[in-house]
């Protein structure tokens, strides 16, 4: 798809442009309508849900995902469950429209100086992202060889029985040192610009002590004062406290929820406080998708390391 064939005709060329270009706008389209109705809903939680099954995806994306799937776990395109899964889409199955990336080549021309030491201009090239529509398939929508092990979500379940393990894989996502307060405070936890630490209550929970750190830390790499925000898109100071709240409570509900963790106490009542600014809510999902995806992957890793060492300690 995107590659003409030697015989396309300079017609078919232009009624395949014109296909995508209108399917593209449906897309699209179908995107704002979703975008507004989470803001102007409570489907806020149902779509940080998505966001935990598939970080790895833009927030567009689980929004379209969620419009066409609400089921969906494991998505992969029509040509990636035959050949990497050995699975089949089953007949008559309609797929799920999202955005792939598409990169283009072009050229632009650079200053800069030759062996002569004179100026010249050169033509370099490059490349500029585009996104085009594309179609995948939830794994209920094939059939075939069983999921390999490790594909699906990993779940931390149970009481916390590992939480030294996760306490210190989130700890090492963490831009700043972490320590716990001497005595109680009224706030459960913070993430201090002067001092460039987190501090967090003595005696909470493991669930609790958890859930804030990822708040903390979320905190931390979004909005510090002086170092930014690990997502460069807007300037800190002009973020309210009230969207620095809900974007550091929605990445702690994602990665609580993609790791099995109860998340019953998450309430996103004042997500009403962009109002129907539909630009600046747009900028806070991209925000938090970006961030949860970023701790998610750093706990998973350093899970990981942590694994194959035992094993390779076991086999020593």
């Amino acid at each position: 798809m995107g590659k003409f064939k030697k015989d396309f005709t300079a017609e078919d060329k232009e009624a395949y442009k014109e296909k995508l270009k209108n399917e593209t706008k449906e897309l699209t389209d179908k995107l704002e309508a979703g975008v507004e109705s989470i803001l102007n809903s409570d489907q806020y939680i149902e779509y940080l849900k998505f966001v935990s099954k598939f970080h790895n995806y833009s927030w567009t994306n689980n929004i379209l995902i969620m419009l066409q799937n609400p089921e969906a776990t494991l998505l992969a395109g029509y040509r990636t469950w035959q050949t990497k899964f050995n699975r089949q889409v089953k007949k008559g199955e309609k797929g799920i429209r999202i955005f792939a990336p598409a990169p283009i080549k072009v050229q632009r021309e650079r200053e800069t100086i030759n062996e002569n030491g004179e100026n010249v201009t050169e033509l370099v090239e490059g490349k500029v992202m585009k996104f085009k529509p594309t179609t995948v398939f939830d794994v209920s929508q094939t059939e075939g060889d069983p999921i390999p092990e490790g594909i699906t979500i990993n779940e931390l379940t149970g009481e916390v029985e590992n939480y030294e393990q996760i306490f210190e894989a989130i700890k090492k996502t963490a831009p700043c040192n972490v320590y716990f307060r001497e005595k109680a405070e009224e706030s459960k936890g913070a993430y201090y610009h002067t001092d460039k630490c987190i501090k967090l209550n003595p005696g909470m929970s493991q669930l609790q002590t958890i859930k804030t750190l990822v708040h903390e830390t979320a905190h931390a790499l979004l909005h510090d004062r002086d170092k930014g925000s690990l997502v460069e898109d807007v300037e800190t100071e002009k973020i309210s406290r009230s969207q620095r709240e809900v974007e550091a409570e929605s990445v702690a509900y994602i990665v609580a929820n993609h790791f099995n963790l109860d998340t019953s106490d998450y309430s996103f009542g004042y997500v009403a406080s962009w109002g129907s600014d539909i630009k600046l809510f747009k900028v806070a999902l991209a925000r938090i998708q970006k961030t949860a995806c970023h701790i998610i992957e750093g706990i998973e890793k350093s899970l990981s390391d942590e694994k194959d060492e035992a094993v390779t300690d076991t086999a020593a």
